[in-house]
């Protein structure tokens, strides 16, 4: 995956931005899990 910098949400797609917030969801679940993540 290439580098991208944007400055707004409007610059992400929605599957780009839908992407993002399930691995969020991911990761505060395996936080709350006391499970080790990278």
């Amino acid at each position: 995956m290439a580098l991208r910098h944007f400055l707004t949400l409007r610059d992400l797609s929605t599957l780009e931005l839908n992407r993002i917030l399930e691995r969020a969801s991911e990761l505060k679940k395996m936080q709350h899990d006391n499970k080790v993540y990278q």
